[in-house]
């Protein structure tokens, strides 16, 4: 009789822990691969560590089709972006 009652209160003991995590409130951030982000109110927290130096542009050489330009005058520039590693 003592092992029948001893495997309820386990077995009960084991539905409140379960209980518990099932309504635990989900975590508050949520990361992708480049941001945190607060599910709740759908704004960006933060960049994560490492996406900082991946985001940056290193410009090797910069060059124009005519040596001078006028003050007023625009100029494009057009970027190429190899794969990084």
């Amino acid at each position: 009789m003592s092992m029948k009652l001893l495997m309820i209160v386990i077995l009960f003991i084991g539905y409140l822990f379960t209980c518990q995590f099932a309504f635990a409130k989900p975590d508050s951030q949520q990361e992708t691969p480049l941001f945190k982000i607060n599910p709740e109110t759908h704004e960006i927290i933060s960049l994560k560590e490492n996406i900082v130096s991946s985001l940056t542009i290193k410009f090797i050489s910069v060059t124009t089709d005519q040596p001078l330009y006028w003050p007023h005058e625009e100029v494009f520039l057009k970027i190429v972006c190899p794969i990084r590693p």
